[in-house]
């Protein structure tokens, strides 16, 4: 069961995300509850991290600056095919940030045929010393080139982890002495390399996002991903 201030968010349904398991919910006063059944005896989750479902709120007063709590409680299940046992477990409590502090993902830019760019934007209200995160995107056949800290993070370092389809980075000010003040502006530019001329699709998102102050406390803040397209490759093609 997950509960909520109806004052805060009006809650706008569900989506199934996890197979195979028909999902059955109630919403009464700010209280939603879940029951998940499986119709296939023979079907079972293993054991892992799974999404089960995907919760869609809309938020009341976006602006003001706020922390909307969402409240879980206990939950059971059962495992074993033949001869099910009861078992309980627990449901975090998590919040809902409403802010106007965003890390925004620029549209892609081709800059030749074999080369497209990805400006990142931050809007902060407050200062920021260090930025986290993992950018994803779905196609295995964009490969990461290169990474370069920009105008409002150009004193900054930037470390990096390039996976097959993500990126990890780290982005800090290293001296202590060159926080980004409040404002608005890009701080990266990242250099992207497809491996082929198949056309480009999807959304490349931004997960595990984490923005830290000069104390090192965290800064309320969102994201924003952005969609890759060929748009503008084939200008490219035809002039080389």
């Amino acid at each position: 069961m997950v509960s909520y201030n109806s004052s805060d968010v009006e809650y706008l349904g569900s989506e199934q995300v996890v197979f195979p398991f028909n999902v059955f919910e109630s919403n009464i006063q700010g209280s939603l509850s879940y029951v998940f059944l499986n119709p296939n005896t023979t079907a079972v989750l293993m054991p892992g991290n799974h999404v089960l479902v995907v919760m869609k709120f809309k938020i009341n007063q976006m602006d003001q600056e706020r922390k909307i709590k969402l409240n879980g409680t206990d939950f059971s299940f059962t495992d074993g095919q033949f001869s099910p046992n009861e078992r309980v477990g627990k449901i975090n409590s998590g919040e809902i940030v409403v802010t106007q502090q965003v890390v925004r993902l620029h549209q892609a830019m081709w800059m030749s045929q074999n080369v497209l760019r990805m400006d990142v934007e931050l809007k902060n209200l407050e200062e920021v010393s260090a930025i986290q995160m993992v950018l994803r995107w779905p196609d295995s056949r964009l490969a990461f080139q290169n990474i370069q800290p920009v105008q409002r993070a150009r004193s900054w370092q930037v470390f990096v982890h390039p996976q097959q389809k993500s990126l990890g980075l780290i982005l800090a000010d290293m001296s202590g002495n060159n926080a980004i003040a409040l404002g608005q502006g890009k701080i990266l530019e990242l250099f992207l390399a497809p491996t082929d001329g198949t056309e480009l699709s999807g959304k490349m998102v931004i997960d595990s996002l984490i923005v830290t102050d000069r104390s090192g406390e965290k800064v309320a803040i969102a994201y924003e991903p952005t969609i890759l397209s060929n748009n503008g490759r084939e200008d490219f093609a035809a002039n080389e």
